[in-house]
């Protein structure tokens, strides 16, 4: 049995500066080590703008988790969190960002599949999430099924070949029981064109329990770089409808007419890394359109 926390993005900005991950090992060692409780300093966490408060208290809980750590008395974990505060930040200023994340050269992300005629993208996004941080913490890679995310997420809103969300998924994986393997419940919807007339989830055979996720803030590119840096593969959406983006060959796709509120993104992605090339900044999409990777620009005016 894995349990395991997942990052859910669904909404797609293509604008902003992204520029500062940390070393996550660094923080932890340093935290692990000295372990110690500084009285009368608890004003790092006040001292904090939005974004820096929702990041440390994200690598917070990644900590606790990481070593075990659970803090009954209010009063401690207040101390103690500060006390991380100061390390994090410290570690913030004094190390450098990486330049460039990508989650396949890592081992995290499984080979490019297929869809079809299916509107199960949302699907494929989850479950890639769901694989990437599943090897994260077992060193396991596994293909898991997007199929049974379409028979059996309908009372999450999940409506099979119609569309979905990915955060339905998370949420109907945490509460059913786990998600099976694709080869013991297989993608069939691509040839179909519809769901299976019954959901075929077997509780015996689930491989991934998912115990959680995180909803990151709308349009804060600085937040999704982080969370592919530090934990990562991310789900996210993005508008498909420009005639350029269906014509996709190669390179970094850019197209200013590309929709970015609520109500214009339509396609469910995977985030699985950044980068950049001849000076400019992209992200690294896996899609669900078969063999091809997708780079999207980003920190564009």
């Amino acid at each position: 049995m894995l349990v395991l926390v997942t990052l859910s993005l669904i909404v797609w900005s293509n604008c902003g500066t992204c520029h500062e991950v940390y070393d996550w090992d660094v923080l932890l060692t340093a935290n692990k080590k000295s372990d110690i409780i500084l009285k009368n300093r608890l004003s790092c966490i006040e001292s904090l703008n939005e974004h820096l408060n929702y990041t440390v208290h994200m690598a917070w809980e990644k900590f606790k988790t990481e070593f075990d750590r659970n803090y009954t008395d209010p009063e401690e974990q207040l101390e103690r969190l500060n006390a991380f505060c100061q390390s994090f930040l410290q570690v913030r200023e004094n190390n450098v960002a990486y330049r460039e994340v990508d989650w396949r050269e890592k081992g995290a992300v499984t080979p490019v599949r297929f869809q079809g005629a299916c509107g199960s993208c949302w699907s494929f996004a989850a479950a890639g999430a769901i694989e990437g941080h599943y090897y994260i913490q077992e060193r396991i890679l596994e293909t898991l099924s997007t199929q049974q995310l379409v028979d059996c997420s309908w009372d999450y809103n999940n409506r099979g070949c119609k569309g979905g969300s990915s955060l339905n998924s998370f949420r109907y994986v945490k509460d059913t029981g786990g998600l099976e393997l694709d080869q013991d419940y297989p993608y069939v919807s691509d040839r179909t064109n519809k769901p299976n007339p019954a959901c075929g989830f077997d509780q015996t055979t689930w491989k991934v329990l998912v115990s959680g996720h995180v909803m990151l803030p709308f349009f804060d590119e600085e937040a999704l770089l982080q969370a592919v840096g530090y934990y990562g593969p991310v789900t996210l959406s993005v508008d498909t409808t420009p005639v350029s983006f269906r014509a996709y060959q190669s390179g970094i796709y850019d197209d200013p007419a590309c929709g970015t509120t609520l109500r214009e993104v339509d396609h469910a992605m995977l985030l699985v890394g950044y980068g950049e090339e001849e000076g400019v900044p992209y992200w690294l999409i896996k899609n669900s359109w078969g063999d091809h990777w997708v780079l999207l620009a980003s920190t564009l005016e």
